[in-house]
């Protein structure tokens, strides 16, 4: 009797650890191409934009991780927020990496964009417009949906059109950042160097007209108890000087009125948390990043200039700020910054990281403020 309940646990045992190792393996794409640290070059080039995930919802340890659920084929992500002001609740739903591709006759005679064209089939055509607006439609009756940057998938006077027509003036609870394909008209023109900079300047006149909002920053408060700001880290995979003055400000009325206050840019910040130095995504796009040093990689890693002053403005209001959702890596990961508050009392900050809409029936990440 004793040997068959010995043999019986064995097999237990055996069977138990290999489901827990197919668990774990469950077809999420190994990370083949090292990224930049602020940057990636372009999307990944694939027409397969079915998304592998890891059978798990919430990351030990980590109390503000999202709940996952299915609602009309779209991947939703759903997180609360308590300000402790009552009343009713804020729903805001974040959408990111929309990847939208068009150019007419005018924009083909431009080689540059001609040549993009040509050679880039991922999005092509507005392939992922389906998904866009199936996971707006969704989102329509939110108070506020943010677009977390890379809507269009290059800069061409069709994609403005096109963007215009289906997302900025068919909703009109849209703010949008903008990412780091919006202002390049070809893949892997996107830099942070001088040059690039330069040409930004220069574009940044044509995205401004077809925005639906300030393209540097833009911030609004909800139900008298939330703040939401929005901005630009992603055309440059920098923060801008112009946006230091407007931080303060609203970080300032943010604590004097006693508003919660959430971030949107696209590319996500270093946490300079050593448990994030191989931060594994939880859900993660066929050729997207699968693994990440968010510990010291990413938009403001190197602390100078207006990086270092808007860093520092985040970490230091960590008892108000309550949230950065981005975008960017094409798979969702969950992290934490380090920060504190005004008086060095040690404080952490979520940061959420949630997957293109391209991506299988598309993804939303809702956020419920209470």
């Amino acid at each position: 009797m004793n040997k068959i309940f010995s043999r019986i646990l064995i097999c237990a045992l055996a069977l138990s650890l290999f489901l827990g190792g197919c668990a774990d393996n469950s077809g999420v794409t190994e990370l083949t191409n090292v990224i930049s640290d602020t940057s990636e070059t372009s999307a990944p080039e694939t027409t397969d934009t079915d998304a592998p995930t890891k059978p798990k919802t919430e990351d030990d340890g980590d109390i503000n991780m999202w709940k996952y659920s299915q609602q009309n084929g779209i991947t939703i992500r759903d997180i609360v927020i308590e300000t402790g002001k009552g009343g009713e609740d804020i729903e805001i739903v974040q959408l990111t990496d929309m990847h939208l591709a068009y150019a007419n006759a005018t924009d083909l005679a431009d080689p540059v964009i001609k040549a993009t064209y040509d050679s880039r089939d991922w999005g092509k055509n507005g392939q992922f417009l389906g998904n866009a607006v199936k996971c707006l439609e969704w989102a329509k009756d939110a108070d506020q949906i943010v677009i977390t940057g890379d809507i269009y998938d290059y800069l061409t006077s069709e994609v403005i059109t096109q963007v215009n027509k289906h997302i900025f003036n068919a909703y009109d609870n849209i703010m949008a950042c903008l990412g780091n394909h919006e202002a390049a008209k070809k893949m892997g023109e996107e830099s942070t160097g001088a040059d690039w900079k330069a040409t930004v300047l220069e574009r940044m006149p044509t995205l401004a007209a077809g925005w639906v909002n300030d393209v540097y920053y833009s911030s609004k408060v909800l139900g008298n108890k939330v703040m939401l700001i929005q901005m630009d880290n992603g055309t440059t995979g920098s923060f801008w000087d112009v946006q230091i003055p407007l931080l303060t400000a609203d970080l300032a009325t943010a604590r004097a009125e006693g508003y919660t206050v959430l971030l949107f840019f696209h590319i996500p910040l270093a946490t300079y948390n050593i448990k994030y130095s191989n931060a594994q995504a939880i859900m993660a796009g066929k050729g997207a990043i699968t693994s990440y040093n968010y510990a010291t990689r990413g938009s403001c890693s190197t602390l100078i200039g207006a990086d270092k002053e808007i860093y520092d403005l985040i970490t230091t209001n960590g008892d108000i700020i309550k949230g950065c959702f981005t975008g960017h890596h094409h798979s969702d990961f969950y992290t934490e910054i380090v920060a504190t508050d005004p008086s060095g009392n040690k404080a952490y900050i979520p940061q959420y990281t949630i997957m293109s809409t391209a991506y299988t029936g598309g993804h939303a990440l809702r956020i419920t403020v209470k």
